[in-house]
């Protein structure tokens, strides 16, 4: 059996957050990971590397978003800034090269880039948070997660 291979795509936390903001945001997005996985899903999520020193996310999350048969894009409004470059270079990285890898698959193939690529609005985003570019996807919105887990 076939597990599609799922990306996340998402910024961890926002310059204006408090730490309980940003442990909420780690926490929902944790919880979506870990429900995908449930549901037979092999997710590709930088969490779960993130205390290894052989993972080279500069490397991993481009691949991982090349590779991967769908890619959540987990929107807020650090992700948006780092998808428009709005973000300030010494924050974001990781968002920011997975968004550029995803501009460029959307320059290889545009219909592929609509099967693979798909907006994910967790409880409290809104709706403008996705970038104009994306009104193509298909948008899932999960209004409250917690009742997954």
């Amino acid at each position: 059996m076939h597990r599609p291979r799922t990306m996340i795509s998402w910024a961890h936390t926002q310059r204006d957050w408090t730490q309980h903001q940003t442990d909420r945001w780690v926490t929902a997005v944790r919880r979506l990971a870990e429900t995908l996985v449930e549901a037979g899903m092999n997710v590709r999520f930088d969490l779960w590397h993130q205390d290894s020193t052989a993972t080279d996310f500069t490397r991993w999350s481009p691949y991982e978003v090349e590779h991967s048969d769908f890619t959540l894009l987990v929107v807020s409004k650090a992700w948006r800034e780092r998808w428009q470059g709005l973000n300030d270079p010494a924050e974001g990285a990781g968002s920011a090269v997975e968004a550029d890898t995803i501009k460029g698959l959307f320059q290889q193939d545009q219909a592929m880039f609509q099967c693979k690529h798909i907006v994910v609005l967790l409880d409290g985003v809104d709706e403008r948070e996705v970038p104009p570019e994306l009104s193509r996807l298909r948008r899932v919105r999960i209004d409250d997660i917690s009742r997954w887990c």
